[in-house]
């Protein structure tokens, strides 16, 4: 994929974002809460979230910069090196999420089911105020969706692995209800902006 192709994506998960703060959100939430609390695959998806908590993701995601920046020193790769996209995607899309999760602290869907809360209280840090973005969903479509891009014109199976991995655990944090769809969407969207500023920046492979 080429920047371009990644700022039209940044765009549609973004008009998403909106369509699902407006008025898909709460239907949403709700129907996963009454309906799928209680099924196998959300308690799979409990334990994948446990798996993947935001510390362990984190430390993940910063040890593969880190190798890269090592193997880049020593000159065993070079800027086209895919790893090299990887973790500046990563990297810069962690950092803006941070950022953005705790200006804008949303309400987290626990809170919209006990006291009927839903927006933003602006400015926390708090867990059950920092919904939006989803840092799974950056987790979901730096380190397993684009390396499943990279990987298809090599191992296509390999590659619908990876995609399919990065759109469960992404979709699990709805259907466990720590997220709303909106959040996904809207971490998916700063996913693909960060993506098609690093690729317009660091030299592709010929």
């Amino acid at each position: 994929m080429k920047a371009k192709h990644f700022n039209i994506l940044a765009c549609v998960f973004l008009f998403f974002t909106i369509i699902g703060y407006l008025f898909l959100d709460k239907s949403i939430a709700l129907y996963f809460l009454h309906n799928f609390s209680d099924a196998n695959i959300t308690h799979f998806s409990h334990k994948l979230a446990s798996w993947t908590s935001s510390k362990k993701i984190c430390f993940l995601g910063l040890l593969i910069c880190a190798i890269t920046f090592i193997q880049l020193l020593k000159n065993k790769i070079n800027l086209t090196h895919p790893l090299v996209r990887i973790s500046a995607i990563y990297a810069l899309s962690i950092a803006v999420v941070f950022v953005i999760k705790g200006v804008l602290a949303r309400y987290r869907p626990e809170l919209y089911f006990s006291d009927d809360l839903y927006g933003f209280h602006f400015f926390s840090a708090k867990h059950a105020f920092t919904s939006m973005p989803s840092g799974h969903g950056i987790t979901a479509f730096t380190l397993l969706l684009i390396p499943g891009m990279f990987l298809w014109c090599k191992n296509k199976l390999l590659s619908i692995l990876f995609i399919f991995c990065a759109l469960f655990l992404a979709f699990s944090r709805i259907l466990t209800t720590d997220h709303y769809f909106s959040d996904v969407m809207f971490s998916f969207a700063i996913a693909s902006y960060v993506a098609g500023y690093i690729f317009s920046k660091v030299p592709t492979q010929e």
